[in-house]
């Protein structure tokens, strides 16, 4: 089964994270969690509580990148340019498996380091692996969660 993961950027087209030898992400891909706030009501004579309505909180998408390239400048390329599509005040990321979206998110701009500080790069092997934390919208654009 043949997967991607993408980031749509507003200026500079799309960066492909399933990508080998280019970029690819380390582990398991996985959307986040949504977590629900309750807006409750409690009485002195009442087990538990009535709930009066509930809003969906902002979830958080976590990747590990390893970003390659087969010379230094052309890894430090990539790497700006990972760098940069995150760093965008708003993009989205679509998961696709055999062509077909499984999920799409709007995502805002997002934290981004080095997986281990300076031990994370590579410099003979020209590579660099990244961790990613990616704030998203609880609802998606296109998909189940």
């Amino acid at each position: 089964m043949a997967y991607s993961l993408t980031i749509s950027r507003p200026s500079g087209g799309a960066l492909e994270l399933i990508n080998p030898p280019a970029y690819q992400v380390l582990g398991q891909f996985d959307p986040g969690e949504v977590t629900v706030d309750l807006t409750e009501i409690e009485g002195d004579y009442q087990h538990g509580s009535a709930v009066l309505g509930s809003r969906m909180k902002r979830g958080t998408m976590r990747l590990r990148v390893k970003v390659s390239g087969t010379s230094l400048a052309q890894m430090t390329a990539r790497a700006a340019a990972l760098v940069s599509a995150v760093r965008a005040r708003s993009f989205t990321v679509s998961y696709t498996a055999n062509g077909i979206v499984l999920g799409q998110w709007m995502c805002h701009a997002s934290s981004i380091a080095l997986a281990r500080g300076l031990d994370a790069v590579d410099v003979e092997k020209c590579e660099a692996v990244y961790v990613l934390t990616i704030p998203r919208q609880p609802v998606p654009i296109q998909g189940a969660i």
